[in-house]
């Protein structure tokens, strides 16, 4: 996608007009690229940045534009690197990539020159994609594989905590970690910090005291600057220089907490991101400690057995048995290419298979050694944690081996994406793990979600009310929530500041007649309810819609209103109402008065030329027929125009091969024996439309007989043509009249526009055929009916959409 940017760009325009049209076409796409983009002009000024590569040089984008980059305040030898980066690609005029390390962050960039036809390259297009997330993420996963290397250790509480804190530190770019564990009490705590004695005891006791606050409320403590925060002893955190902090507290069993911290000397703040990967590295930790724990557990059962063997050799043998018979199922898999594969467990995990088959588990396929049920559970909790990058946990697992069928907590952990590999661990329980932890992580993403909501309801152009169960405002953009919720409906301050009535039968609102208190007792769905409403002395009308809110059980848990104020739409369609009204009232009184008036006319005139039986008045009796002729033509074409555009016309299925021979039959009068109209291979077509659409015909045949002198032949051919997947009637209305010369072409269709015709008219008859065809979703132009001569006629092409999309013979002209 980016590289089709830089494509366009090379091809645009230099200056203002180029930079315009290179950014409408990269904005679309850069948040979902992920990209930076700087724009540089060869004077080494900013001619466009975007708001995120603004946010990277700590600045608002209007504040880089038009400046160089030593005005920024960067570096002098970065800025000297820039600057050859720059020449480079401006002589070279081709595209330089590279890599760039600012701070904790690693930067890929493509510097691309702007070249215009001809010339010099004008600007250099920098892109640059951020890799610091893969590059953290990459750091947690190597931390999660070292702590899921401790599974095999067997060190007492205070050698694991060492163990972890060597294995974790620097996965999250940190200054200084601190791993401490609470066991029934008993504290166990270490860091990766160099400190002396005294240092060891005050940083000890200030990680204690903040994991006891971490492990009290079992929240994440996120610390922007500790020398600033309450929760912080100021006085440790400015003598180390500790800036950020993010302390993680975890469950990893009834009794047993511990209590992760990240701290960082520089003042770059643990993001979202940072902490998603330090839930992964927690979770992998809880997991590692708690099988330590097990295993310290056996070793002491085991250790209490002793007393009881009377030999070492014997012993040993019952350790090693103790060990095998750990409730611990392991395995772990990694994918061939295949599908995954088992490549090492331990006997226990061998006995709960459903295999029997013979030899080795090893090198035996998922579906080869469990249920199918188990297969398609697992199958999904391995997909999610390969797409989340988490340990997937599965509380209510039922396990079936063998023998028997029992409850199991199943955890499926990813090691590696390349080759997949995952360690899968079965622990077979008749209680409900802990879910606090999930309630916690599930909290955070509610308060982000809850966040981004609050974003989008504040940038809304309409009103949102969000209210509980108990009608209490949560959300909301109104500044009249309570009013419109029904709170203190009858209270002055409500009074005024809210009356409401009913638009449709000026009924004022009680509390519960409110849409969205409806909602909430009833589970009404209210759709666009007008209302009066009179805030602040102001009269206004708004439309509301409400809707109860379902959890996933089914049951009402809230409501959600949408206000949205339509008085000056209503009052630009009641003028508009009043506008056509009054147009409507003028144009039937010209329509009925006139006619009447030009009927009785053309009643005395008839008489009159009755009683001239010597003739002497025939010629201009005539004239004056031919006049009231065309007064009462040009009436009855503005009550078509105005049926037209009141839109007041049925349609139905029109036979318009019958509708022609109608037309003809009722024109030929018209042009008398002069005119010859003839259709060649008429065939019966049908469209939508209403009876209008026969005017159209009349006055494009009316049109070539008026505007011609002496013979004319008018030849109508039909056929089917078929464009953009839709099949249309298309009709060819060819004369050999004067013909319409190429610039008056594209007039012919305009209101009042006669041309250069001695016709008699007003220059409606076209303007009403397009009008008309138009409404009925069709086209009509006109060309030459000799191409590229005028003179030799007019030809007038019409496409009017089928009523059916049937198979048809394709255009043949």
């Amino acid at each position: 996608m980016v590289e089709s940017f830089i494509d366009d760009g090379r091809r645009l325009a230099a200056s203002n007009e180029m930079v315009n049209a290179i950014q409408m076409q990269v904005e679309e796409g850069l948040e979902r690229t992920g990209r930076l983009l700087f724009l540089i002009g060869r004077d080494l000024r900013f001619r466009y940045v975007s708001p995120p590569a603004a946010r990277l040089l700590g600045r608002e984008p209007g504040e880089i534009l038009g400046r160089k980059v030593e005005e920024l305040g960067v570096p002098g030898p970065l800025c000297d690197e820039f600057r050859e980066l720059m020449y480079t690609v401006l002589k070279e005029g081709r595209t330089v990539s590279g890599t760039y390390v600012h701070g904790s962050q690693l930067l890929v960039y493509d510097a691309t020159p702007i070249l215009k036809e001809g010339s010099e390259p004008l600007s250099v297009l920098f892109l640059v994609h951020d890799r610091t997330e893969q590059v953290m993420e990459h750091k947690a996963l190597e931390a999660i594989g070292r702590i899921n290397g401790l599974l095999r250790s067997s060190a007492d509480p205070q050698e694991l905590v060492n163990s972890t804190v060597s294995a974790v530190t620097g996965a999250l770019d940190e200054d200084g970690f601190a791993l401490v564990v609470n066991r029934g009490g008993q504290w166990s705590a270490d860091h990766s910090m160099d400190l002396t004695g005294e240092e060891e005891m005050e940083v000890g006791t200030e990680a204690l005291r903040l994991a006891g606050l971490a492990i009290d409320s079992m929240q994440p403590l996120v610390i922007r600057n500790a020398s600033e925060d309450d929760r912080v002893t100021r006085e440790v955190a400015s003598r180390y220089g500790i800036g950020p902090m993010l302390v993680l507290p975890v469950k990893i069993r009834e009794g047993t907490n511990a209590v992760l911290i990240f701290a960082r000397f520089k003042m770059r703040p643990f993001n979202s991101y940072e902490l998603s990967l330090a839930n992964k590295i927690a979770t992998s930790i809880a997991v590692a400690i708690n099988d330590q724990l097990m295993l310290q557990e056996l070793k002491l059962a085991d250790e209490e057995r002793e007393c009881l063997l009377t030999s070492i050799a014997h012993e040993s043998e019952k350790l090693t048995s103790i060990l095998e018979a750990t409730p611990i199922s392991i395995g772990l898999f990694e994918s061939d290419g295949k599908g995954p594969r088992l490549t090492l467990c331990n006997e226990l995990f061998r006995q709960r298979t459903l295999s029997s088959l013979p030899g080795p588990l090893e090198g035996k396929r998922f579906e080869e050694l469990a249920s199918p049920e188990e297969i398609a559970v697992a199958a999904k909790m391995v997909e999610r944690a390969f797409m989340t990058g988490r340990t997937q946990v599965r509380q209510d697992h039922v396990h079936m081996a063998k023998e028997r069928t029992y409850p199991a907590q199943l955890m499926i952990t990813p090691i590696s994406e390349n080759p997949p590999s995952f360690l899968m661990v079965g622990v077979d329980t008749s209680e409900v793990m802990d879910a606090k932890k999930q309630v916690e992580e599930y909290a955070a993403k509610v308060e982000a979600e809850r966040a981004r909501l609050r974003t989008i309801v504040d940038n809304l152009p309409v009103g949102i009310i969000l209210v509980d169960h108990d009608g209490q405002v949560i959300e909301s953009n109104d500044p009249r929530a309570d009013a419109w919720a029904g709170k203190n409906m009858r209270s002055a301050s409500a009074s005024r500041a809210l009356r409401v009535k009913r638009s449709n039968d000026g009924i004022p609102m009680t509390k519960d007649g409110m849409p969205i208190t409806r909602a909430i007792k009833y589970g009404e769905v209210v759709k666009g309810e007008m209302f009066d409403v009179v805030r602040d002395g102001r009269h206004c009308t708004e439309l509301v819609s409400a809707a109860p809110i379902h959890d996933g059980k089914g049951k009402r848990i809230g409501a959600i209103a949408i206000l949205q104020d339509l008085t000056d739409q209503r009052e630009l369609e009641m003028e508009a109402v009043e506008a056509k009204e009054r147009a409507e009232m003028y144009l039937d009184l010209l329509t009925h008065d006139i006619q009447g008036h030009n009927a009785a006319i053309a009643g005395y005139i008839q008489l009159a030329m009755e009683k001239d039986k010597a003739g002497k008045r025939k010629d201009d009796l005539q004239k004056a027929l031919e006049s009231i002729a065309l007064s009462t033509e040009l009436i009855d074409n503005m009550r078509k125009l105005q049926l037209v555009e009141l839109n007041d016309m049925s349609h139905n299925i029109v036979e318009i091969s019958s509708m022609l021979d109608d037309v003809i039959a009722s024109i030929r009068p018209l042009g008398g024996e002069e005119a010859l109209i003839e259709r060649i291979s008429p065939q019966k077509c049908f469209v939508m439309a209403s009876p209008l659409l026969r005017e159209a015909f009349w006055n494009i045949l009316a049109n070539a007989i008026k505007h011609s002198e002496g013979q004319i032949r008018i030849c109508i051919r039909q056929n089917r043509i078929y464009d953009g997947g839709k099949e249309y009637h298309k009709f060819i209305v060819e004369d050999n009249g004067p013909g319409i010369p190429d610039d008056v072409k594209p007039k012919v269709f305009m209101r009042q526009y006669r041309g250069r015709t001695r016709s008699p008219g007003r220059g409606l008859g076209l303007y009403l055929a397009k009008r008309l065809i138009d409404e009925h979703g069709g086209m009509i132009w006109v060309e030459d009916r000799v191409p590229g001569d005028p003179s030799q006629g007019a030809k007038f092409i019409v496409h009017l959409p089928a009523a059916t999309s049937t198979a048809g013979a394709v255009d043949e002209d």
